[in-house]
This record gives C-alpha cells, sequence and structure tokens, in this order.
C-alpha cells in the first residue's frame, strides 16, 4: 500500500509537451515545447528553435473553436471564428521532489 502522506509529498513538474497539428489522427505534424532546467521554454519544430513563452506552451495544445483577429482584403481588422488543429498529444512530467 502506498503511503498517502508520502505520494502528498512528490512534486512533478511539466518538462515538455508533444504537439499534434492536424484535423486527423493518421497524418499531420508534430512539434515540441521543451522547459530547461533555466525555466524557459523552448519550441523545437522540425529544423527550427526558438523560445517559447509558458503562455505559449499551455494555450497553443487544447485545439478546437474560437475568437481570432484576422485582416480582412480592406486591410481592416476583425474577429472571426477560426479553428485550431493543433492538440497536445503527449505530456512529459519530470519528478522534482522525492519523499523519503
Amino acid at each position: 500500500m502506498i503511503d498517502e502522506k508520502k505520494q502528498k509529498d512528490n512534486v512533478y513538474e511539466l518538462f515538455s509537451v508533444v504537439v499534434h497539428c492536424s484535423r486527423i489522427t493518421g497524418a499531420g505534424h508534430y512539434y515540441a515545447y521543451i522547459n530547461t532546467k533555466f525555466e524557459q521554454w523552448y519550441r523545437f519544430n522540425d529544423t527550427s528553435v526558438e523560445k517559447a513563452t509558458r503562455e505559449m506552451v499551455y494555450e497553443d495544445n487544447f485545439g478546437g473553436k474560437f475568437r481570432r483577429g484576422k485582416i480582412d482584403q480592406n486591410f481592416k481588422f476583425k474577429e472571426v471564428d477560426s479553428e485550431d488543429d493543433n492538440s497536445a498529444y503527449m505530456l512529459v512530467y519530470v519528478k522534482r521532489s522525492v519523499s523519503r
């Protein structure tokens, strides 16, 4: 039986998120967000690596419908319904503290 006190003392931190970008499950594009030990997130996307914010990591992975700003053909800004294809595929956690 697992000691509940020891289990509550364990702390896990999100280390990486693998994102699947496609409307179908059998195909698409994958990229990953990875957190360094210095608390800086990076987005690894094929041949490019760029710094990412924590907000990008959390907001870029849910897919579904949302409102997005768009410039129309007359160069006027308007909000439109949009569909996001990005969905978190795998979350990787690192155990930061260990109960003894």
